[in-house]
């Protein structure tokens, strides 16, 4: 099949290269020449333009930072809609709002083409495992359509109802996902602070009422051996709780402790961790309480 693929970031080049590997014709872009350029050296065709892209593809998938930038590829000058084919797919994978999803579906549907939700979890791990869960938006036809192609770099693939649902539930889980992780640095440096062994202390809640699977993909991975290399910066999990609060405000749903936690990591920000993996939310502690939340020997990571 002949499918398109713009935005080449961390998640969006492991997802690419399943669909290359896969024995698709892949036709890629991004607005970094050096990532179109390792894309086709893995063996896609190399797009100029979203236009472009759109213009040899029967399904694009978008892999994007922000969600002002989605809606610029998808309805731009030079976006996918200049160039789409009458009965092209579209498949967002990049985390948006479910308003915006809304928003854009009437607009690629009066161009003959659907635009589906395809959110993602899992990580640039997950990622680069094909184990990724998919939370999907849209028609059942555009479903059973892209699913196929989905299974190529997904593990748990949830047809989750109409445009925009796919969005929603991905914007409920990394809610909750980041909460978890707050909660697990702060619980952490309570610890620590209180003469614990963080090794110990981490094997403990892995398998005790507190455990989420923020234990192993931060704590162990990232905190413990003081390695803030993302993974998934704080400024991209901030932009994430931003959508988050977000469709609560649209609904009138309070959410108190979501509320909270969205302060500590735009606290993150402003100490200068934004690029960083989000796990160095720990450092906020650990400069508070004069603490290191490391394995025996490490040292402070950067």
């Amino acid at each position: 099949m002949e499918l398109g693929f713009i935005g080449l970031g961390r998640m969006g080049s492991e997802i690419c290269a399943h669909l290359i590997r896969a024995g698709h014709e892949v036709t890629a872009y991004d607005v970094r020449e050096e990532a179109t350029l390792e894309a086709g050296n893995k063996g896609a065709r190399a797009g100029r333009s979203p236009a472009d892209v759109a213009s040899r593809s029967e399904v694009i998938f978008t892999s994007l930072p922000h969600p002002n930038i989605s809606r610029e590829v998808i309805l731009g000058e030079e976006g996918i809609l200049a160039g789409a084919r009458d009965g092209a797919l579209l498949a967002e994978t990049s985390t948006v709002s479910p308003s915006l999803i809304k928003e854009l579906a009437p607009k690629v549907r009066a161009q003959g083409a659907e635009l589906m939700d395809a959110a993602v979890s899992g990580g640039v791990q997950g990622a680069r495992a094909g184990t990724l869960t998919l939370m999907v938006g849209g028609g059942e036809a555009g479903f059973e359509k892209l699913k196929p192609l989905l299974a190529h770099f997904g593990k748990n693939i949830f047809h989750c109802g109409a445009s925009g649902m796919g969005m929603l539930f991905k914007v409920v889980n990394n809610m909750l996902s980041h909460v978890n992780l707050a909660a697990l640095t702060e619980a952490m440096a309570l610890g620590v602070a209180a003469g614990a062994d963080p090794n110990l202390l981490c094997d403990v809640i892995a398998v005790s009422s507190g455990r989420s699977r923020q234990v192993e993909d931060r704590l162990r991975k990232h905190i413990l051996p003081g390695e803030f290399t993302p993974g998934m910066t704080t400024d991209l999990a901030t932009k994430d709780s931003d959508l988050c609060l977000e469709l609560a405000r649209e609904l009138r749903v309070p959410t108190f402790i979501a509320s909270a936690t969205h302060h500590v990591y735009e606290m993150a920000i402003q100490k200068g961790y934004g690029a960083e993996e989000y796990a160095s939310l720990i450092k906020l502690w650990e400069e508070w309480l004069d603490i290191e939340v490391r394995s025996p020997g490490a040292g402070r990571g950067s």
